[in-house]
């Protein structure tokens, strides 16, 4: 079996995308199409390095090397025949803090922007909140 023919019913799991409908503002029978959450188990491999990762118990901060870097780059050059400094690369927490940052780095707060009201329901008060917190 394929890992997309598999169904999996991520209901009462405290999922955001299906347990948090009304609360987000949609009807409970909504068909969430979300980018970053999606309903498909994710490949053996990955699961098993979790787990090889998290044997010591240990969970502070973490970072990464030049290799992750090159790989993110080669990546890129390989898809989109665009070769990004490696330098410039970063990691964020998420989609929208990662556009809330660019939002901030782009523009201020006089100007105006706009916003995909049901692509990211949460992009404007996250960029206001870090504009107040002064991120």
């Amino acid at each position: 079996m394929k890992i997309f023919d598999e169904i999996i019913d991520r209901r009462n799991t405290s999922s955001i995308k299906y347990d948090f409908m009304a609360e987000h503002g949609f009807p409970e029978d909504s068909m969430p199409f979300w980018v970053a959450d999606m309903d498909f188990r994710t490949p053996q491999p990955v699961i098993d390095e979790l787990i090889n990762r998290s044997r010591h118990g240990i969970f502070g901060y973490t970072d990464f090397k030049d290799d992750y870097r090159e790989s993110v780059a080669n990546w890129f050059s390989t898809r989109h025949n665009w070769n990004p400094k490696t330098d410039f690369l970063t990691i964020t927490p998420g989609v929208v803090f990662a556009i809330c940052t660019a939002i901030r780095a782009f523009t201020s707060v006089i100007e105006s922007i706009p916003e995909h009201s049901r692509d990211f329901d949460s992009i404007a008060p996250a960029w206001l909140e870090m504009h107040l917190r002064g991120y």
